[in-house]
């Protein structure tokens, strides 16, 4: 039998080998998690089941949620697609993005991207599908998608991801965004008389026919997202993965998409990751969308750019945390020139009047003449009665304008 000495001996180099010899991307997938971002494409709270929508199933987000922390007031940094997703990227304002704040502009190079921060820390980056935009992201100055290197799936981004270092993933899904194929909710045996339609919209059987068509498509982004958690169960990564679920802007209906009302900017939320996001909790603060690249790059261990708009909801997300407070929570569209600001118990919508868009999703807004809309959201949940003009609100306008 070799001496005590010798074992000890050998027992030390084979524990100390794998360390010495290992590249330092493999000691940092050790500490530092994968990172999942899945975005919907116009998908409004509260279209999941786990919020209570009976009609619609989505039985991967609804597990998700539970595994993790569901939000229900979160809320996207522009109803539109390129600037709500530039500022999803930047963790910016709208309006501190420059050409970053239009539909169909260009994001300026300028403005740090989270894939970009995380790609330079030793992150392998990629995305597949809708990742920003519309736009022409080679005109900010990008090679690539901001979100990421485009690949044809997760599968092929995933197969590619050396050995031993984490990875961030942009999972864009392209659903519910309209055109649908009409009746394709209901000949998939979704049931009109299940859809609980919003009080702006005609309570007709047509009515409930398109909604039940936009349900369909949020059925499909489900189960493509739950493939890929399926994918990383299987290989044993899906908790070491912080993943955040949520979508970009409200659903293409009148009165929701590229309006500043409650499903045009209100958005689902939840936020996973075993053993440091809190298991079964449900956030009822204010949260802005903006807020999920200080979240990410705080839980990554990743330094913060100096300027951000957003606030890092990395204490919110423990067992028993609390997150920092917005007094109030904004969303804009600066195409149209609109703002919307909500604090407590008040929503406030201002804007120039000079809409741009033509495509009839204005909804009855003056088309000039500046406006100033008012509603009490606690009483009022559907935005229906403005008291933008009453005498016995106009000191809550005053301050909440300013």
């Amino acid at each position: 039998m070799k001496p005590a000495w010798f074992r000890f001996l050998l027992l030390l180099i084979v524990c100390l080998l794998p360390v010495a010899g290992s590249p330092p991307a493999a000691q940092t997938s050790q500490t530092r998690p994968n990172i999942l971002i899945i975005v919907a494409d116009d998908w409004s709270f509260p279209h999941a089941g786990v919020y209570g929508d009976k009609a619609v199933q989505t039985p991967n987000f609804d597990r998700f949620a539970r595994e993790g922390t569901l939000f229900t007031n979160a809320y996207c940094a522009s109803p539109s697609c390129t600037p709500s997703r530039a500022s999803l990227l930047t963790g910016r304002a709208v309006h501190q993005l420059e050409e970053g704040g239009n539909l169909w502009g260009f994001l300026p190079q300028k403005f740090a991207t989270y894939p970009d921060l995380l790609e330079k820390s030793g992150y392998f980056v990629g995305s597949t599908r809708k990742g920003w935009g519309p736009g022409n992201y080679q005109a900010g100055g990008f090679a690539e998608n901001p979100a990421g290197k485009s690949y044809k799936s997760f599968d092929e981004f995933y197969a590619q991801v050396p050995q031993g270092k984490p990875f961030c993933f942009w999972f864009g899904s392209q659903d519910p965004h309209r055109p649908y194929d009409k009746d394709s909710g209901v000949q998939a045996g979704l049931k009109p008389e299940a859809v609980v339609v919003p009080p702006q919209f005609p309570n007709t059987l047509e009515v409930r026919k398109d909604i039940l068509d936009y349900y369909l498509e949020v059925q499909r982004m489900d189960r493509d997202a739950g493939a890929i958690l399926k994918r990383l169960a299987a290989d044993g990564k899906l908790d070491n993965t912080l993943i955040v679920w949520t979508s970009d802007n409200g659903m293409p209906f009148p009165r929701s998409k590229a309006n500043l009302y409650n499903f045009g900017t209100h958005m689902p939320l939840a936020v996973r990751w075993p053993g440091k996001v809190a298991e079964g909790r449900c956030v009822t603060d204010p949260v802005e969308l903006v807020d999920i690249v200080p979240t990410v790059l705080d839980l990554a261990g990743q330094p913060r750019p100096p300027v951000l708009h957003g606030l890092s909801l990395a204490s919110t997300l423990k067992q028993g945390g609390a997150g920092p407070h917005r007094d109030v929570v904004v969303s804009e569209y600066l195409e149209n020139e609109e703002a919307m600001a909500i604090s407590g118990p008040y929503k406030l919508i201002i804007g120039s009047g000079k809409r741009r868009r033509r495509d009839g999703l204005d909804n009855g807004l003056p088309l000039s003449g500046p406006y100033v809309r008012l509603y009490h959201t606690r009483n009022d949940p559907m935005e229906l009665h403005d008291l933008g003009t009453d005498p016995e609100h106009q000191e809550v306008v005053r301050r909440m304008k300013k």
